[in-house]
């Protein structure tokens, strides 16, 4: 009773607060932003060392931490055509292979140095930028500094690195169609600049082909020096103490030559919408792409397009493309329109949705009249709440030292005046309605727009005539047919025996040693592995230090014997080893023999095997002009395996003698016998 007494008073007491709060909206349309006071942000120092290299430096003794970027003004508008895709292997080997020189670290020692000291690196590229960013503890800024000075001037790139970068990007392309959204995205960019054009460009598996270790290195001595170097610091260091250690760090780094002019991109704008229909058969939805030019950030309206962007297409769930596509159609969950403008020439405005198929037509006329409609002068609160939320979300571009850093690297990058970003506030401060409608007019018309859609075409082709002339787009056209997936596979299993003999063998007994790397830490043991290739099951005994440890996998689960101990393997690890078994070459290579799983031709010396079950995972095999595996990587585990000394065994089925793996671990794997069997002994795979 006295608790329930003390509620009701409190409640009371509370009555007048509630009572006083403002009313939910009737409609998201009603949610307006709150301004916020008025924030300068920072401005980093700006320096220069004696060979010529700028840097900024933003002070912040908060925490004992330092944020640092590098910026190397190159990137994949730099490649050559025949070695598309360069740049993606250069920043994964970069990373991956370390660096000699009186400072560097091989790849495994730099990570590990990072790991112990809590400190983090991310190396990434675009279309003209490669950057190096990372953070670490104030007392360990100068070795990071050291090793990052031993990558640019000495860069390792070890073979089997860059061929592991390779894979990688192999894989990627062999995946990058399974996303439709992607798709739509990446053929937008090649409707309106071309398929050759550097800004729309896309690596193949013949470019990933021509991608090696010296075309990695000439690219990073041509490209990568002073000259073309940004540095940035923010966090707690003295400012003379942080120029002394860029300088031992980057003083002495060689120079390259200025990276050359680009014309900026012609953009296909048609006396019409035009609509581009590329066959995806079979998906649910259908992912819709709008285009046309965009602006630049230095234009005068860029600040007035930011504002339309904020009103009509982006920015929450009060958009009017939002509100009326999504709130009130009901079409699609993700919709929107924008103009992103670009640094040193012009960028995009581009619309989007997914909505399902019958829908199509009904979404892309929802979205075309929310367009026209934007022309008009937006409303004083409809303006006021768009000039609220562009605060907001630039005030959270400086909420750190390092995201302020960032910004004012930004501007200088790109050659842009310090105080760029104090002009752009007062433009979107100072804009009428009337200003963006105008400027809005003079870049966009909802009748002269790009528009490509991913679906199925026997739908699409009809329904969107309605909007202008459909042409259709076909993005498979270098992909082997199914016949090329037949010929190689006939090749491959004449290499490694005969079709015949793979698809008689039911399980493989196979002896080796094995070498695991796990930083640096290495162990090597001795293995002996029962495999049914039909299952897959797997009995593996083995022996570390004269002490055998056994397995049994089946799909049912996994159970493991030390000594007199038996135990059940965890669910997670269990899924884990039938993934690796699933993907096993051996297994694909018994199952492609008798027509089983899924076989598809890539690339030009590729082969891509899956088992027969619908969730099962792929491998992507790399052949030679012998047609033996040499490389190999799961689309599961994103596993990379490289095999050599292929050889026949005593039934005449061949193998490797040597398998090296990369993923979580590294492993090699020496096979000392190798037979297979016509019979399975049930026996092996019972209880270890």
């Amino acid at each position: 009773m006295k608790s329930s007494s003390i509620l009701v008073a409190a409640l009371t007491l509370l009555g007048p607060v509630f009572a006083a709060q403002t009313p939910l909206p009737e409609h998201p349309r009603e949610i307006l932003a709150q301004p916020l006071a008025p924030y300068t942000p920072p401005r980093p120092a700006e320096h220069e060392l004696a060979n010529g290299t700028p840097v900024l430096l933003l002070v912040n003794r908060e925490l004992p931490l330092v944020d640092g970027r590098l910026r190397v003004r190159t990137g994949s508008l730099h490649e050559a055509p025949e070695l598309t895709g360069l740049t993606s292997v250069l920043v994964e080997a970069l990373r991956g292979g370390g660096a000699g020189g009186e400072h560097g670290l091989t790849g495994a020692e730099l990570e590990t140095w990072l790991d112990a000291h809590g400190a983090e690196l991310a190396i990434t590229t675009g279309l003209d930028e490669i950057e190096i960013a990372f953070s670490c503890l104030r007392a360990d800024l100068p070795r990071l500094l050291e090793l990052l000075g031993a990558l640019l001037a000495e860069p390792l790139y070890p073979s089997d690195d860059v061929e592991r970068a390779v894979l990688m990007l192999r894989t990627e392309i062999a995946r990058r169609d399974d996303d439709a959204g992607a798709t739509a995205d990446r053929l937008l960019m090649q409707v309106v600049h071309g398929a050759d054009s550097p800004f729309a460009r896309v690596a193949s598996q013949k470019t990933a082909g021509n991608i090696d270790r010296e075309a990695v290195l000439a690219f990073h001595r041509e490209h990568i020096g002073t000259g073309r170097l940004l540095v940035g610091l923010a966090g707690d260091f003295a400012i003379d103490e942080a120029l002394a250690l860029l300088e031992g760090a980057f003083g002495e780094l060689a120079a390259v030559e200025p990276p050359p002019e680009l014309p900026s991109p012609s953009f296909r704008l048609p006396a019409r919408t035009s609509v581009f229909v590329h066959d995806r058969p079979g998906v649910p939805q259908t992912q819709v792409r709008m285009a046309a030019p965009g602006v630049r950030r230095l234009d005068e309206d860029a600040a007035a397009l930011r504002l339309f962007t904020l009103a009509v297409g982006a920015g929450g769930f009060t958009n009017r493309m939002m509100l009326r596509v999504r709130t009130e159609l009901g079409l699609a969950y993700d919709v929107g329109a924008a103009f992103s403008p670009g640094w040193e020439r012009r960028g995009y405005f581009t619309a989007w949705t997914a909505t399902r198929n019958e829908a199509v037509t009904e979404a892309v006329a929802a979205m075309l009249a929310v367009l026209r409609g934007g022309l008009q002068p937006l409303g004083t609160a409809e303006l006021e709440s768009a000039r609220a939320r562009d605060a907001q979300y630039r005030l959270a571009d400086f909420l750190n030292p390092a995201s302020t850093l960032d910004r004012a690297l930004d501007l200088a990058f790109h050659g842009y005046p310090a105080a760029f970003w104090d002009t752009y506030a007062r433009r979107l401060r100072e804009v009428s309605a009337e200003q963006i409608a105008e400027a809005a007019a003079r870049h966009l018309d909802p009748g002269r727009l790009v528009i490509v859609a991913v679906g199925p075409a026997e739908r699409l082709v009809a329904e969107l005539a309605a909007f202008g002339p459909v042409e259709r787009l076909d993005v498979r056209a270098e992909e082997p047919s199914a016949g090329d997936a037949e010929a190689r596979l006939d090749a491959l299993l004449a290499a490694v025996g005969t079709r015949e003999a793979w698809a008689a063998v039911r399980f493989l007994e196979v002896h080796a040693r094995i070498a695991v790397r796990v930083g640096d830490v290495e162990t090597s043991f001795e293995a002996r592995t029962w495999q049914d290739l039909d299952g897959p099951r797997l009995r593996v005994v083995n022996r570390v230090d004269g002490v055998d440890t056994f397995l049994v996998l089946t799909p049912d689960g996994a159970r493991l014997r030390r000594g007199d101990v038996l135990q059940a393997v965890p669910e997670s690890q269990h899924a884990d080893l039938l993934v690796a078994a699933r993907t096993d070459l051996f297994r694909l290579l018994h199952l492609a023999a008798r027509g089983e799983g899924v076989v598809r031709a890539e690339g030009e010396r590729s082969l891509v095997l899956r088992g027969p079950g619908e969730d099962e995972p792929e491998l992507v095999v790399e052949l030679d002009e012998r047609n033996l595996p040499i490389r190999a990587s799961a689309s599961s585990d994103g596993a990379q395996y490289r095999f050599e000394g292929w050889s026949a065994g005593p039934t005449g089925l061949g193998y490797p003698a040597r398998i090296h793996r990369t993923g979580p671990d590294t492993r090699l794997r020496e096979i000392t016998r190798f037979e297979a069997h016509l019979k399975l002994d049930e026996g092996l795979f019972e209880k270890p």
